[in-house]
């Protein structure tokens, strides 16, 4: 009875791992959101923003800094609206 007790329960962590194991992967492709300006990305608009304007960036408040921030906030919309403005801060 005792063998079968410790089968039993190695059977139940097995499970209880694996559904954390699943879990853990539903979550994190969960946040991986499908949308754009959820993605925080390293290519297009913040991309050009935060190659022009990281060296720049001195931590002073102003255009510069600003840019820089919403660069790494990584919003596609936000980076493609105020692309200009920041190459242009930052040249």
């Amino acid at each position: 009875m005792h063998s079968s007790y410790n089968y039993t329960r190695s059977v139940v962590e097995a499970r209880r791992a694996a559904l954390l194991v699943a879990v853990a992967t539903l979550c994190s492709c969960a946040c991986g959101a499908d949308d754009p300006d959820d993605e925080r990305s390293h290519h297009g608009p913040c991309a050009e923003i935060e190659e022009v304007c990281a060296e720049k960036d001195d931590d002073t408040p102003g255009a510069i800094a600003d840019c820089h921030q919403l660069a790494h906030e990584g919003s596609a919309s936000r980076c493609e609206t105020q692309l200009a403005a920041c190459l242009e801060a930052c040249q």
